[in-house]
């Protein structure tokens, strides 16, 4: 069982490369996985559990931005080394369909600005940040892009 959650068939794809030398490193080679995966589907996945682990404990680890979008709502969540900053913008109506694109969310919320009540907090950082980061996203909230995250953090100079 994962720590985080096993990558979609889609993420291995994209990892292809680097699942294989995962695999190559635990002396799995081609004709090696393909029967482990034939035989015993279970220790398979458990490799492709592992390497989950891996990759998301990274990707979690250096994340630095998450954003989260409900129907009224956006939160932003900027992780800092030493703080994590969150604001919550609450909406008085449905945000519009345009808000729920990741590149399209900032200029909404700058163009609704005065129509929202918003609150932000301030916490020191988790001592795990990763499983703390799997939380949120478990909760429904997206990673954030580094170019992303440079634009969110205006909302949190003071």
């Amino acid at each position: 069982m994962p720590r985080f959650r096993s990558l979609t068939q889609e993420e291995l794809k994209a990892l292809e490369t680097e699942f294989k030398q995962f695999l190559i490193i635990n002396q799995l080679y081609d004709k090696e996985w393909r029967e482990l995966a034939a035989k015993d589907p279970q220790k398979a996945q458990e490799f492709i559990d592992l390497f989950s682990d891996i990759v998301l404990e990274k990707t979690y680890s250096k994340a630095q931005g998450l954003v989260q979008m409900g129907r009224d709502f956006i939160a932003l969540f900027f992780l800092q080394e030493t703080k994590w900053q969150f604001m919550h913008f609450q909406f008085q109506h449905d945000i519009d369909a345009e808000a729920h694109d990741l590149t399209r969310f900032l200029s909404y919320l700058q163009t609704h600005l005065a129509s929202v009540n918003i609150q932000k907090g301030v916490k020191n950082a988790p001592a795990n940040k990763a499983e703390a980061v799997h939380q949120i996203i478990a909760q429904g909230a997206q990673l954030l892009n580094t170019e992303m995250t440079e634009k969110i953090s205006v909302f949190f100079q003071d």
